[in-house]
């Protein structure tokens, strides 16, 4: 950790005051809001200082006649914080890192000279054999992840069943259930600082309309997939999960897509592994196998005959090279997304009303976003007073997920239901934005500034 102490050897310069005020602040972030006539380096300090201790960050004063004279107050420097952070690169929500065009040239080219360029062909093929090895369980590739889950549901025959599921989601969770003919049934979630869907309140929930449950594996959290499986069997259910942003999430060491009947996962632009627009679904179950490739063809069969209702549900070329560019980088990005969230969790530590809320039991997720909860009373900013003020710092975050489904117009006839838990969490929830390239500067410009909105 980079902290700040001003190096005056004559102390003869007001700017001496700086090194308290300053003291603690880390990264370039920081130093780049002083005045031009001061200098920074970074080296280890104290009697005890090796190579391997932490740097602490000197402010340096150049010797420029006008620091003699040079005034610093709080006042002053925080008015420059102010501008400096205006000027900063914006940061987006997402940031999608996509492979150079020279990685992935001679692929397009072979693919359009082949005329190829789409209907499975041998790109697709190439990416659900690499799915299948990754994920360790058969794979389909579909154009995007909400059509994957509307084939996994038609494939499950839910049409005029119940579907239990979490409203704290993405509507796309509850729009599939809808789409392929299925009645929502919204259940809880744990609460406090876990997302997640509760067991205990979907076993309440099941009735005998029931077909099936369907978890979603929010932020890339990865669900309680034991004991909600545990309560599908002993009703004798279909267990889904909706792993949209889950994809190299790991689970009791291992990769999501093994578990439950089904999983379906979202390669969109904002999600850690992205074919731009894209998805898959993953099952070994091979009677769903073979409907859900079906539903994904227009309902054909192998043979071309119309068996069942269906859809273009299918994956092109295009978007299936840009996959196979990215495998080389997948593990880097991921790793990357973990230190960004560790590096901010800590950041965030000492903040009066802000609590990240975090993974449970044995997993290790990809952090599709961190979430936040924020205590209005106790930070003095509610949630969308800082996601205002953050935008106006160029800091850009969203409040993922509100309104839940069961409180939107889309799904009036559940405006009624109370889900207590869901509603605390998702009227105090923020997503900060975590990329695949994310710089350790980054994580600190974020947390910084929500440290110094704090009233």
């Amino acid at each position: 950790m980079l902290g700040g102490v001003l190096h005056d050897p004559d102390r003869s310069c007001p700017g001496h005051a700086v090194g308290r005020l300053v003291s603690g602040l880390r990264d370039d972030f920081y130093r780049s809001f002083l005045p031009p006539w001061l200098s920074v380096r970074a080296q280890p300090t104290g009697p005890s200082a090796s190579p391997q201790s932490d740097p602490v960050c000197h402010i340096r004063l150049l010797e420029l006649p006008e620091c003699r004279n040079e005034t610093l107050n709080k006042r002053s420097i925080m008015m420059n914080i102010h501008a400096k952070s205006a000027a900063l690169p914006p940061l987006s929500i997402v940031r999608p890192v996509l492979p150079e065009l020279g990685w992935i040239a001679d692929d397009i080219n072979t693919s359009f000279a082949s005329g190829v360029v789409t209907n499975g062909g041998p790109q697709v093929r190439a990416l659900e054999m690499w799915l299948d090895t990754y994920l360790g369980t058969p794979s389909l590739a579909f154009c995007n992840g909400e059509q994957a889950l509307i084939a996994l549901l038609l494939a499950a025959d839910v049409k005029g069943k119940e579907v239990i599921l979490p409203s704290f989601t993405f509507a796309g969770s509850a729009h599939a259930v809808v789409l392929s003919g299925g009645i929502p049934v919204f259940a809880d979630i744990i609460g406090d600082l876990s997302p997640m869907l509760d067991a205990t309140d979907v076993e309440r929930k099941i009735g005998p309309a029931t077909c099936a449950i369907l978890a979603v594996d929010v932020y890339g959290f990865t669900s309680d997939y034991s004991t909600l499986h545990a309560v599908a069997k002993r009703h004798g259910l279909r267990f889904f999960i909706d792993s949209a942003p889950a994809f190299g999430s790991l689970h009791q060491g291992m990769c999501t897509g093994r578990f439950g009947d089904g999983q379906i996962f979202s390669f969109h632009a904002t999600k850690s592994f992205t074919t731009i627009e894209g998805g898959c679904l993953s099952t070994s179950d091979p009677e769903l196998y073979a409907r859900a490739s079906a539903v994904r063809n227009f309902g054909q069969d192998a043979n071309g005959e119309c068996t069942s209702v269906g859809f273009n549900g299918k994956m092109s070329e295009l978007n299936a090279i840009l996959g196979l560019a990215q495998r080389p980088f997948l593990e880097g990005h991921l790793q990357i997304r973990r230190q960004a969230a560790k590096r901010m969790i800590s950041g965030l530590a000492q903040v009066p009303g802000i609590r990240p809320c975090q993974p449970t039991g044995d997993q290790d997720p990809v952090w599709q976003y961190l979430p936040i909860l924020v205590d209005a009373e106790e930070y003095g900013l509610d949630r969308d007073e800082l996601m205002a003020a953050m935008a106006t710092h160029g800091v850009f975050v969203r409040r993922y997920y509100y309104p839940p489904c069961h409180k939107m117009p889309a799904y009036s006839a559940w405006n009624g239901q109370s889900l207590p838990k869901t509603e605390q969490l998702a009227s105090a929830i923020l997503a900060l934005p975590i990329y695949n390239d994310m710089t350790e500067a980054e994580c600190d410009r974020i947390t910084a500034l929500i440290a110094k909105l704090h009233r």
